[in-house]
This record gives C-alpha cells, sequence and structure tokens, in this order.
C-alpha cells in the first residue's frame, strides 16, 4: 500500500530518505503501553541525490493500552517468561503525516501530503492491524490536483513459534484530477501516464489512469517460517481483484503469481 504512486516516478511513502529523526516512547499506568513519537526532516528525494532544495517533514504519534511497556519495563524483572512471550494483548492506535515536495519527469514539481491513522490488535496468538491513508498531490506545472486514498488490513496468526501464517487486503483509490484555481488541464495526456501500485513487495504491479476513478485491489497470502534465529524463508502468493493492468491484455490470470524469499539477517 505504500508503494503507490500518483504520478510517474512521482512519491512513494515506501521509500527510504535520508534525514534525522527525533523520537521518544514512555511506558505507561501499571508497567504497559505507553506513548510513542517521532518528527523527522528528510531529504526530499526518493533517489541517491537530492533533486531539489526544499526538505521534507512528517511525524506520529501513538498509544498503546495493554500489554509489554513500549519502552520496557519500569521495574526490575526477577524472571523472564520462558514460553509464549510473543503474546502481547494489546490495543494500539495512533496517527502519522507527511508534506513535501518531489519532481516527476512529466510533471516536474508536486506538492504533496500524506496524512493516515494506523490500528494494532493483539490477542493471544492472532495479531490484527491496519493503516488508512489520505494523499493530495498538486501538479504545479498543469495546476491540477490528484487526491488518493488507500487502507490495507492484514492478520497474522502464530501455528508455531517459528511459523506464522497471514493474509492481508489492500486498496488504493485514485480520484480524478481536479482543476485549481488558475485554470490549466486537469487531465492526463496519453504521455502522461500516471502509475500507481497497493504492492505486496518492492516489485509493485503498475496501472495506467486517464482521469477516471481507478481503484486497485489485492488479497495477499503468505506462510513465514522462522528457519534460524536470523533466517526466514516466506512463500506468498498475489492475487488482484480489482482493476487489470491493460499490459496485461485483460487476463486478470496473468497478474496472480506467487514469490518464495529466504532473508538472511545480521
Amino acid at each position: 500500500n505504500a508503494q503507490y504512486q500518483t504520478t510517474s516516478g512521482g512519491f512513494q511513502l515506501g521509500n527510504p530518505q535520508s534525514g534525522f529523526e527525533l523520537f521518544g516512547a514512555q511506558t505507561g499506568f501499571r508497567n504497559q503501553g505507553g506513548v510513542e513519537y517521532a518528527v523527522g526532516l528528510v531529504n526530499g528525494s526518493n533517489r541517491m541525490y537530492d533533486d531539489n532544495s526544499q526538505k521534507d517533514f512528517y511525524a506520529s504519534a501513538g498509544y498503546k493500552f495493554g500489554g509489554y511497556g513500549v519502552s520496557g519495563s519500569r521495574e526490575e524483572l526477577t524472571e523472564l517468561k520462558a514460553t509464549d512471550n510473543y503474546i502481547d494483548n494489546s490495543v494500539s492506535i495512533g496517527g502519522f503525516g507527511y508534506i513535501g515536495r518531489s519532481r516527476s519527469p512529466l510533471m516536474g514539481e508536486v506538492r504533496f501530503n500524506r496524512w493516515g491513522l494506523r490500528a494494532d490488535i493483539s490477542i493471544q496468538k492472532l495479531n490484527v492491524y491496519g493503516a488508512y491513508v489520505h494523499g493530495a498531490d498538486a501538479m504545479m506545472s498543469r495546476r491540477s490536483r490528484q487526491k488518493s486514498n488507500g487502507y490495507f488490513i492484514e492478520g497474522d496468526y502464530v501455528i508455531l513459534p517459528w511459523i506464522i501464517a497471514l493474509v492481508r487486503y489492500d486498496q488504493v483509490l485514485l480520484g480524478q484530477p481536479m482543476v485549481q484555481m488558475g485554470g490549466g488541464s486537469g487531465m492526463l495526456m496519453p504521455s502522461e501516464v500516471a502509475l500507481f501500485s497497493a504492492s505486496a513487495g518492492p516489485t509493485p504491479v503498475y496501472h495506467t489512469m486517464a482521469g477516471d476513478i481507478l481503484p486497485n485491489k489485492r488479497l495477499v497470502p503468505a506462510l513465514v517460517f522462522a528457519i534460524r534465529a536470523n533466517i526466514t524463508l516466506t512463500l506468498e502468493g498475489i492475487f488482484p481483484t480489482g482493476q487489470m493492468d491493460p499490459s496485461m491484455l485483460g487476463n486478470l490470470e496473468m497478474q496472480k503469481r506467487g514469490r518464495i524469499g529466504l532473508k538472511f539477517y545480521f
């Protein structure tokens, strides 16, 4: 869901940025949950180099009710829990925002913002969490504004301490471009194709938009095996359920795919 773009080569919330962050956390009442917060300033480019002189700003805050303390225990523990220590019965809620500028190869300078809410619920071996993101991108050269809405919800279940089953559903919806005050066309030319994706991973399937409302929906089931403490094996399937990629010649089956991933952590 963090991989969608409203303009070709434009901003993606999931891309890494160079910058700095101030963050903090404080365990709450009865040595449980607590508050977390962060503010940051980043270079404002999705590339290795900076493409403008402005910086981007973001902030987030949330509160956790119950469960383990967000900054650890305030009390000295005499004995650690030996089994089922991954169980963290709790509810977390929070919000976040991002404001910045980017440069699109086709649109020039784009001023954008992203605002969202998140929630996380853990009950025994089940963890359900999700987020909603609203965005607005102003294409300065065409004096038009593109709004977007995206969300995802995922459920993880611990079958065994080293086997986790999960399923995720995500959707991105782009609204029709609106002309701003001052004139200019809000519609995209054929050569000005807007790309976006609600990618489940680093390899998104891009879709095209020509002024219409165009949803993208996906269902992603997976199994994760913790082979060793620092090695995981992931089996993942991706099943589009919304608008098809026109480059696939209208064949939805061609967009269904599976993926196997092996990760090493050092």
